[in-house]
């Protein structure tokens, strides 16, 4: 994976597969209507790279719950 600059990073409230809901830094790479592995039924999914886990991983568009703003960290002069 190429670097990740730190504005090109999202938060996104995503509910999984579990049922479990949690906060996601994510860096998007594409948006694309297919099936993959863990979503086997075609439907609109987000490609990104999950900052914490530190992976590519895609994200159901249906189970994201918010899109929140990422709090950058500003270095000081």
């Amino acid at each position: 994976m190429s670097e990740t600059n730190e504005h090109e990073i999202i938060e996104i409230l995503y509910t999984n597969s579990r049922g479990d809901m949690k906060k996601r830094r994510i860096h998007p790479r594409r948006i694309f209507f297919g099936e993959t592995n863990w979503h086997p039924h075609k439907q609109w999914v987000l490609e990104a790279f999950d900052v914490d886990q530190g992976s590519e991983r895609v994200f159901a568009l249906k189970d994201i719950q918010a899109w929140l703003p990422h709090e950058l960290q500003l270095a000081p002069f």
